[in-house]
């Protein structure tokens, strides 16, 4: 991971020759989704140890009573992986991943509902939800999405 005062620079660079400057907004926004490709390995192999076949109806019971598009049409997005990431955390997740990780997972699951509530984030945060991100990554296997 590049460190703060790098992303800074160019930020700064490429604003200042023209460049294209993603908003904070949007590099959240691409960094949750190569989060979730990058977890979604590691969350249904370590899902389906545990529960089988049957793992996708025991992760989607963590949204009973909720209508969420994306998880009645089988695609998981960040804020369904990361939910049931911490709703079957002793059942599942904390056998190959620590405390450190946990807290991760909370972390990017309250980034996760910032952004999709269109509030307002800085460079400290983006930094944040990149650097959190890259190591929940790196804790999972997931090295290509990390990078």
């Amino acid at each position: 991971m590049r460190s703060r005062e790098v992303i800074v620079r160019d930020h700064q660079s490429l604003r200042a020759c023209g460049g294209i400057v993603r908003s904070e907004q949007q590099r959240i926004g691409i960094a949750l989704e190569t989060l979730t490709s990058g977890l979604l390995p590691f969350f249904s192999h370590e899902l389906r140890e545990v529960y089988g076949d049957g793992w996708e109806e025991t992760a989607r019971a963590t949204f009973r009573g909720q209508s969420s598009i994306a998880i009645q049409s089988g695609k998981w997005d960040a804020y369904a992986v990361l939910s049931v990431m911490w709703d079957q955390w002793n059942a599942v997740f904390r056998y190959k991943l620590g405390m450190a990780e946990r807290s991760l997972v909370s972390e990017l699951r309250e980034y996760r509902n910032r952004w999709a509530h269109q509030d307002h984030f800085s460079d400290d945060d983006s930094y944040r939800v990149l650097d959190s991100a890259q190591r929940l990554l790196q804790a999972v296997g997931a090295l290509e999405q990390a990078q």
